[in-house]
């Protein structure tokens, strides 16, 4: 058990998880009893919270990941990322950052940074006046036509047909 807190609890926490608190005169029981039987319930009952608290600890973890991903990828559209960096700067090697976002978003990196890049070029596009040539430059693109070229190949139409399908709707 020790091991277990020292390697998922790194700071002193405060939990707040009131359904433990009806443990606690169980615990307080068994702790006076100390028979085998209730050192094996003391056991079993701390082993339940540890597993609670580790469990919840990791799903905060897991949203911070992927917040602290989105934020990097996010401030980085004006430019061409490679997954190198991108893990260097997540401190992950490579084929481990592939993994865990394969597992949380269902694609590889470089295909979530350049999904991130179209859905910015569509927000552009929809909700300014900026001539595709500038935000071609803004998402870090070599040209407009490589602009193009890309954004065609991923939503089936060119960024001014998009622009102009977009403005009908509204």
């Amino acid at each position: 058990m020790i091991g277990l807190l020292r390697d998922y609890v790194r700071s002193f926490i405060v939990l707040d998880m009131p359904k433990f608190l009806d443990l606690l005169p169980i615990l307080e029981k068994n702790c006076f009893e100390l028979t085998k039987l209730s050192k094996m319930k003391i056991a079993g009952t701390l082993d339940h919270i540890l597993t609670e608290c580790i469990e919840a600890t990791l799903a905060g973890t897991e949203m911070d990941f992927r917040n602290q991903l989105i934020t990097l990828l996010n401030s980085h559209l004006n430019r061409k990322l490679t997954l190198s960096e991108i893990a260097r700067r997540m401190s992950l090697s490579e084929s481990h950052l592939e993994r865990i976002v394969n597992q949380k978003f269902g694609c590889g990196v470089i295909d979530l940074f350049n999904q991130l890049r179209i859905n910015k070029a569509c927000s552009l596009l929809t909700n300014s006046s900026l001539r595709i040539e500038s935000i071609s430059e803004q998402l870090g693109f070599y040209d407009t036509a490589h602009f193009s070229n890309f954004f065609k190949k991923k939503t089936s139409m060119s960024p001014k047909q998009y622009r102009e399908y977009k403005r009908l709707l509204l």
